[in-house]
C-alpha cells in the first residue's frame, strides 16, 4: 500500500511538473515526428491521470 501511493504520488508529480514545462517553458514531446497533444480534453495531464485512476471514463473525444 506504502509502495503503491509513493509510485501513485511520484507519477503524478511528473505529470504536473511536464504540465508545467509545456505551459510555462514551451516543452513539447515528439514521438515519430508527430508532436503530441498536451491537454487534449482541456485538464492538465496529472488531473486527466487521476481521474483515470479513480476510474472515471475518458471523455469523449469528439466533443
Amino acid at each position: 500500500m506504502i509502495v503503491q501511493e509513493a509510485r501513485d504520488s511520484g507519477i503524478h508529480d511528473v505529470l504536473a511538473s511536464l504540465t508545467d514545462q509545456i505551459n510555462v517553458e514551451g516543452l513539447e514531446i515528439v514521438k515519430n515526428g508527430v508532436t503530441l497533444a498536451s491537454e487534449p480534453f482541456d485538464t492538465p495531464m496529472h488531473y486527466d491521470w487521476v481521474c483515470r485512476k479513480e476510474g472515471d471514463p475518458w471523455p469523449d473525444e469528439n466533443g
